[in-house]
């Protein structure tokens, strides 16, 4: 479905000009998890990476009590 060549980058949607893409190679079983977690949520496993840094990388703010 997605391919065999575990190769993506990623497109900066903020659209910064001076950006390149980031290029990803998993190991085969690593990227067998990633296809089937991306179709799970009808996403490319490119889009499902993306997502995961996002929400791992954002900043935590508290929450009011």
């Amino acid at each position: 479905m997605f391919g065999s060549d575990p190769h993506w980058f990623y497109d900066d949607p903020a659209g910064v000009p001076d950006e390149g893409g980031v290029p990803v190679r998993l190991p085969e079983a690593l990227l067998e998890s990633v296809r089937v977690e991306a179709a799970r949520y009808g996403v490319t496993p490119a889009a499902w990476l993306v997502a995961i840094a996002e929400h791992h990388l954002r900043p935590t703010r508290p929450t009011a009590a």
